[in-house]
């Protein structure tokens, strides 16, 4: 980072601005390969596999939360948690001056969707003549901080376009279809490209999250979340009660939204609840739950994992191991894809959030750490390895993410439930900067002839670098049963 200072001299100092300046650059690299499009950042000529999180407003008082900490609590937690982008959400706000000075000290790269979110905008002049001004003011407000990566015109807007107009049946005339069509092009489009090619052009800009690029007059005609292309946001799982396995069905050029819910720890829920409402569906606990039958969505998917106990308390933990598990799968999966640039970026929803809640977020409003946060910071390490596993074939894979190769050493087992031994293996290999690789593979029909036992065998593994130390550098294990 640099210090500038620019000064206005007439016989004497008049005026004077300073501000901190960090030099790089930055481009969205979307060129056609094998699979469609790929979508990644180059920084400084290092591709960048994106791991992080979206942001919500930080505390439903702005002014409250600065004054709480909870900015630099919760960005510098994410930096803890070996984050290196977040994405300001669109249904959110153009943050404090404070949030992009914290980005770019610790050295997290900002995608500020402008605030536009799952709604429709009408055209006429004093909202258009607003929306220039209020963009144009915020593009030489943010433009010089190196945490910077992208700005995005708005969140599921056009991804949403056809179930926004389900959900207005009001709209039903051809001709105002056609004005809010003509209104998001014009907006999107053609206004906020414009201005930042005029104040900001060293940025690269993205129409929607998700998107696949400018669509035109096309809006609602294509699938904006194609997966060969652009960004994507996924919910099959936890919106649409899919098992973990989907996240493998859906190979993202860059996984900007996806995530599950669970409930913060005991301690925060003391803050708002008396401990005799202490129950999943108790009225208090129901209030601090803002996705619909949301409560009872985290208990389905907790009994497809767990035996439940009967303790509230415990039940909590086993919500947040749940969602850990499930971002985890994810998470692992698309690091995996990372080589030849199939996938580039994993942000999870969300970060934070701005009040006592059962949420989707990993910090919890008093910045209390769920289970997810302590996983994020294993499975955004530089290098992972992990595994992918179903009923014929086990895979094992390696992921790095540094600038330089790693000489590493791997070791495997399989064992049953009652611990016995059934097949190990390992080897040593040299992993290439800035890419993944499959390891190893085994063939399952051996030891699981007639597929019914998956739930008995568990997969242990390491790995560790090639000194005489044998240093660990990750370990986990795997059940047959996501």
């Amino acid at each position: 980072m640099y210090r500038i200072e620019v000064l206005l001299e007439k016989g004497g100092i008049i005026d004077s601005v300073q501000q901190k300046i960090g030099l790089r650059e930055i481009r969205l690299i979307t060129e056609p390969d094998k699979w469609g499009e790929t979508f990644y950042f180059l920084l400084n000529g290092i591709p960048v596999f994106a791991k992080g999180a979206n942001w919500i407003p930080v505390d439903s008082s702005i002014p409250r939360g600065r004054k709480l900490g909870l900015y630099s609590m919760n960005l510098n937690y994410a930096k803890d948690a070996n984050m290196n982008m977040i994405r300001v959400w669109g249904g959110g706000i153009y943050e404090d001056d404070l949030f992009y000075e914290l980005c770019d000290e610790l050295g997290i790269l900002v995608w500020q969707d402008f605030p536009f979110a799952c709604a429709f905008y009408y055209f006429y002049n004093e909202f258009t003549e607003n929306v220039k001004q209020e963009v144009i003011q915020n593009l030489k407000r943010i433009r010089h901080h190196p945490s910077l990566a992208l700005w995005c015109g708005n969140n599921e807007i056009e991804w949403l376009w056809n179930d926004l107009l389900k959900r207005h049946p009001i709209i039903n005339n051809p001709d105002i279809i056609t004005e809010f069509k003509n209104t998001y092009v014009a907006i999107f489009e053609n206004l906020i490209p414009q201005l930042i090619k005029e104040f900001d052009s060293i940025h690269p800009y993205w129409p929607s999250s998700p998107s696949n690029g400018f669509i035109g007059n096309d809006l609602g005609k294509h699938n904006s979340n194609n997966p060969d292309r652009g960004d994507s946001h996924f919910w099959s799982v936890w919106h649409g009660g899919k098992p973990f396995k989907a996240y493998r069905k859906f190979n993202s050029r860059f996984m900007s939204e996806f995530g599950f819910e669970s409930f913060p720890s005991t301690k925060t829920l003391k803050e708002f609840c008396p401990q005799d409402q202490f129950e999943f569906y108790s009225p208090i606990m129901e209030n601090h739950q803002k996705n619909s039958a949301g409560n009872k969505k985290i208990m389905d998917y907790m009994e497809k994992r767990f035996s439940i106990p009967q303790q509230f308390e415990q039940q909590v933990i086993l919500s947040q191991l749940t969602q850990a598990e499930a971002i985890e799968y994810g998470v692992e999966y698309w690091r995996q894809n990372r080589k030849n640039y199939h996938c580039m970026g994993s942000l999870y929803w969300q970060l934070n959030d701005c009040w006592p809640v059962a949420s989707w977020a990993s910090l919890d409003y008093f910045g209390r750490w769920k289970a997810l946060h302590y996983f994020t910071k294993r499975f955004f390490q530089p290098i992972i390895a992990s595994v992918k596993e179903d009923s014929d074939k086990i895979e094992f894979w390696v992921t790095n993410d540094l600038k330089i190769s790693q000489d590493i050493t791997f070791e495997w087992k399989i064992l049953n439930s009652e611990g016995k031994l059934l097949v190990s293996g390992g080897n040593i290999s040299n992993i290439a900067p800035c890419t993944s690789l499959m390891l190893d593979t085994v063939n399952m029909s051996s030891i699981n002839k007639d597929k019914k036992n998956l739930h008995n065998f568990i997969i242990f593994y390491k790995l560790k670098d090639t000194s005489e130390e044998k240093k660990m550098i990750f370990h986990g294990f795997r059940l047959f049963d996501a």
